[in-house]
């Protein structure tokens, strides 16, 4: 039985096709009042390097953040904490009919061959994600002998998510030698500011740094 972890291609390429770039671009445009949705993939492959950049962005209710969730010694971290601020909660419908973002991410992977037959892997990825919500709740309260209580509150509130992934890992594989060095490094830095308003506005603010 052969457990594979990761996947590869191999493909093999004509001299003059070695060393060059080439690159796909989507962009998308639309209203209310302006809405895009870009990527952009760009791939170049060498005698001893290989790279592939991918850049995506929208700020059409597209939530880009599992993106990136499998690269890092963080894919397990589920980004919960104990401390959070009082804000609108999300409804259930579609994602994309109710987010309001404006959403980029940005990988880099290489693979450099030395003249030692050693491979150097280099995997960069970086999310900035900016989400706004509002809302409104009215809560009534029903107590024996007195009148209704009625609570109604406005609120507003915004998150900025920045998360950087980086990995770098050393293969040697020979008959008489074998290294395997790796190394992950996972960053993420939460910054939350919202209101709720009633009889009085009530300011709200939270940092959620995080690194490993």
């Amino acid at each position: 039985v052969t457990n594979i972890e990761t996947a590869a291609i191999n493909l093999k390429l004509k001299d003059e096709a070695k060393g060059k770039l080439t690159f796909m671009v989507r962009l998308g445009v639309g209203g209310l009042p302006i809405q895009w949705e870009n990527e952009l993939a760009a791939m170049c492959f060498a005698k001893k390097w290989q790279n592939i950049t991918t850049y995506k962005g929208n700020n059409s209710g597209v939530d880009l953040s599992p993106e990136i969730n499998s690269l890092g010694s963080s894919a397990g971290f589920d980004g919960e904490y104990m401390l959070g601020i009082q804000m609108a909660s999300s409804p259930g419908i579609d994602q994309k009919r109710y987010l309001f973002n404006n959403s980029n991410v940005l990988t880099v992977n290489n693979i450099i061959k030395t003249d030692s037959d050693a491979t150097v892997n280099v995997n960069v990825a970086y999310l900035n994600n900016r989400e706004n919500k509002e809302g409104s709740a009215i809560t009534s309260y029903y107590i024996p002998g007195k009148d209704k209580l009625v609570v109604s509150e406005d609120m507003n509130s915004t998150t900025n998510t920045n998360r950087l992934d980086a990995g770098l890992r050393y293969n040697l594989n020979k008959t008489k030698k074998n290294i395997d060095n790796s190394l992950d490094i996972s960053a993420l830095w939460d910054d939350i500011l919202g209101d709720v308003t009633s009889s009085q506005t009530i300011h709200q603010e939270l940092k959620k740094p995080f690194f490993s």
